[in-house]
């Protein structure tokens, strides 16, 4: 694929499209994509971290073989708050064996200072809709509660709001979100795009340390580490996350995300490390 293909392909994917990624550069061993600074893509003033995991997907994606390119494993830190941009993508290939490719991502600001490091697997020969996606275990119960503090919030946040992210259940320990399959969620396809699925992995995981947690003045949050997997290609329709606390210390918590769909099959996991310091 040149870099003229990548940007026609970018131009058929309305998530994409809608986030205002560009083509950089493509050959078979890097991949470049540029997103500007823009106040829809945020959260609190800075680059939010679901779109931050989006563009890792994205750019590996675009640098594997196959018509039906799909995220086996997606690991990201996150080093800095993205404040400014231009924000700068640079995927290079690590290794290709059979249907998967290997590869390492670092996503930079506009005083090219690295913002998140990502590396991901990524399968060029997944078919299917996904419906034969694994339940791996039980799966965990929707907590009930009233979310409407938790939605005030989310509303607050730009790009959770561009992307109709809502809560649909929260109690100690245990928050549920959900994410409609509106058009600029969607992928080339009209499946539910794998940034979406991960936006839903990190807000349901950063946002569970604060049912035990009380927000006050002087205490801040971030995400330090996401890591998810998922489980073929996505169906086009709503998917919900169910986020649980499986471990904390004084500061750091550690929250196991499960995306479902309708049928309540399991399409992603996750693992999001979160950190609450007092500023």
């Amino acid at each position: 694929m040149s870099t003229d293909e990548l940007r026609d392909r970018l131009g058929r994917d309305p998530f994409a499209t809608d986030l205002g990624v560009r083509a950089g550069y493509l050959d078979e061993h890097e991949c470049r994509l540029a997103l500007p600074h823009h106040e829809r893509l945020t959260g609190w003033g800075v680059l939010h971290g679901g779109a931050i995991a989006a563009l890792a997907a994205l750019s590996g994606q675009h640098l594997t073989t196959g018509e039906r390119a799909s995220t086996v494993s997606l690991h990201v830190n996150y080093t800095r708050a993205g404040r400014s941009g231009p924000f700068t993508v640079s995927t290079r290939r690590v290794r290709a064996a059979r249907e998967l490719g290997f590869f390492d991502t670092r996503i930079g600001d506009g005083h090219a200072r690295d913002i998140a490091h990502a590396s991901a697997a990524v399968s060029g020969q997944r078919d299917g809709t996904g419906d034969d996606a694994a339940v791996a275990g039980a799966v965990p119960q929707a907590p009930g509660g009233d979310p409407a503090g938790l939605n005030a919030a989310v509303a607050e946040l730009p790009y959770l709001r561009r992307r109709a992210v809502g809560v649909s259940g929260a109690a100690e320990g245990q928050v549920e979100f959900e994410i409609p399959a509106i058009e600029r969620n969607l992928d080339a396809e009209g499946r539910m795009h794998e940034g979406a699925a991960l936006t839903l992995i990190d807000v349901a995981g950063a946002t569970c340390p604060w049912t035990v947690r009380t927000p006050r003045p002087g205490l801040r949050g971030a995400t330090v580490a996401l890591h998810a997997q998922i489980l073929g290609p996505l169906p086009g329709e709503e998917l919900r996350a169910r986020a649980r606390i499986t471990a904390r210390d004084a500061w750091m918590t550690w929250c196991d995300v499960v995306v479902l769909d309708r049928g309540e099959r399991v399409r992603a996991l996750g693992t999001v490390v979160y950190r609450i310091s007092a500023s």
